[in-house]
């Protein structure tokens, strides 16, 4: 009878052990990266980190954030989400007056990212927040 509870407790452990393992391995990792402004157009680079299952439903939200945090969302521009093997870029619509605020450094750009795992389901999301530096002319990850 004490083997019989030994190894029940064992064989609890262990599965709680490997369910906890599969649910960290099969959550989306991606890495987002910033391209900057090109023709109107605010350049993010999303890459899967994974080499064997890639990514679905992915959602991305594009927005610029006041000082007093006030969030106005960029359009999106669906014609432009290009994918390039497992990369995929995506770019939001950004117009002169909003150029103009991020490069006076009025606004940082946050953007958010959701998506699920191929295999598992999974969801996670990701968020970064960007400022324009003005000494490199590029946009820097904020935190």
């Amino acid at each position: 009878m004490e083997c019989f509870i030994y190894s029940l407790i064992g064989g609890i452990i262990a599965s709680g052990i490997v369910t906890f393992i599969w649910v960290i391995i099969l959550k989306p990792q991606l890495i987002i990266e910033n391209k900057g402004i090109e023709n109107e157009r605010f350049r993010v680079k999303v890459v899967n980190k994974q080499c064997f299952y890639s990514v679905s439903n992915i959602k991305i939200e594009v927005c610029k954030i006041t000082k007093d945090e006030i969030t106005k969302h960029l359009l999106k521009d669906e014609h432009l989400f290009l994918k390039h093997g497992k990369d995929k870029i995506f770019k939001a619509i950004v117009s002169q007056q909003d150029e103009q605020d991020l490069k006076n450094n009025n606004v940082d750009i946050r953007v958010h990212v959701f998506a699920n795992h191929s295999f598992s389901g999974f969801g996670k999301e990701y968020e970064r927040k960007y400022r324009y530096d003005v000494k490199t002319g590029n946009y820097l990850s904020v935190k």
